[in-house]
């Protein structure tokens, strides 16, 4: 558990203030929490590779998943790291800002962002918004942070691949749950 219920109470209605405070300081210890996250959504912009299918060849944006925080300096060579999952939210690419985006992604699940308008202009770390995955009944929520400078690979089968930039990082906040895990481990089953 990374967060006690109440406290996710508290850090969601911190958001919804967060308009009128911009650039939002991060206290310490929701910055430290956050980069324990086992699941973390990058929202990025994307540069399309050859192979891309779904695409029309210009920039776009796409949300990426990874199942665990990577740490860049664990990546000896010069490949950035590669998501677990990625879906397509817009093509040519749009802004994150001002925006509230809702996409079907992974298995039926309900994408949603709200990053607040003018977080683009915010220092790296700082709180720009929030993210949900919906699916039948359980909403796991994420809060975001902007980024603006890790390197990230997305590749899907059969779907989009890119090399991208990392606009805002969103680790969950949301109580693990073990289905979670189990939904994994039955999704790399059928991959294999």
């Amino acid at each position: 558990m990374l967060f006690p219920t109440a406290t996710l109470g508290l850090l969601l209605g911190y958001l919804s203030h967060l308009a009128s405070a911009l650039p939002a300081p991060v206290h310490p210890a929701v910055a430290a929490s956050a980069e324990l996250s086992k699941h973390n959504i990058y929202l990025v912009t994307c540069n399309p590779r050859d192979s891309s299918v779904g695409t029309t060849g210009a920039t776009f944006t796409a949300v990426a998943y990874f199942r665990s925080p990577f740490n860049k300096t664990e990546y000896i060579d010069e490949k950035d790291p590669k998501a677990k999952r990625a879906a397509l939210v817009s093509d040519p690419a749009s802004p994150w800002e001002g925006v509230k985006w809702k996409v079907k992604v992974w298995r039926e699940k309900a994408f949603t962002s709200d990053i607040m308008s003018g977080s683009e202009t915010l220092s790296a770390r700082s709180l720009a918004g929030s993210v949900t995955l919906a699916q039948e009944g359980y909403t796991e929520d994420f809060v975001c942070f902007k980024d603006g400078v890790t390197g990230i690979r997305i590749r899907e089968d059969e779907g989009i691949r890119g090399n991208c930039v990392a606009d805002y990082w969103c680790p969950s906040v949301s109580e693990k749950r073990k289905k979670d895990d189990d939904g994994d481990a039955e999704d790399n089953k059928r991959r294999v």
